[in-house]
């Protein structure tokens, strides 16, 4: 099985804080803004990186509170 950037548990812990921040959202507009993110955070990030890395990419997003605003 292949690694991507969406498989390190920062990147996930991520996007599973934006599920929740999203909630209020129409569901296809979570799921579209999701599939954005999840397509930029697996563009910049390579599959290996570490910790450091992986957390500086998704703070360069923003929080998901304030991405859904």
């Amino acid at each position: 099985m292949t690694s991507t950037a969406l498989d390190h548990q920062l990147i996930r812990d991520y996007l599973r804080e934006f599920d929740t921040a999203a909630r209020g959202l129409p569901a296809a507009q979570a799921r579209d803004l999701r599939e954005q993110i999840a397509a930029h955070l697996t563009d910049a990030l390579q599959p290996d990186a570490d910790d450091r890395e992986a957390a500086a990419t998704p703070s360069r997003l923003g929080a998901p509170a304030v991405l859904i605003c």
